[in-house]
């Protein structure tokens, strides 16, 4: 296979399809409630909001995940919580998923 057949292209109107952060947990199946005790947990230290707020423009996060990801359920939250403290206009985030059986 070429590997220009193997890219996909993520613009604008490809990214606005995703799910939002809440979006995504209301659609999950599993281990919803460690995701969200993780989510209470997230401390995060002022320097680290402050570094997010004083960005220039919104920051875009594709994040590929799965319910049943030990990896998204521990350090996605975190995503969360950085996007939450700095304000909802300084970034975005779309979740993108499929669920399997």
């Amino acid at each position: 296979m070429d590997r220009r057949e193997a890219r996909v292209t993520m613009d604008r109107p490809r990214f606005a399809q995703g799910l939002t952060f809440d979006g995504y947990k209301r659609q999950m199946t599993r281990n919803r409630e460690r995701f969200e005790e993780n989510e209470r947990r997230v401390e995060l230290r002022p320097d680290d909001v402050a570094a997010f707020q004083q960005l220039p423009r919104p920051l875009h996060v594709l994040v590929l995940a799965e319910d049943w990801c030990g990896d998204v359920i521990a350090n996605l939250p975190s995503s969360a919580g950085w996007r939450r403290r700095a304000g909802s206009s300084t970034s975005a985030s779309s979740c993108a998923t499929r669920t399997t059986t």
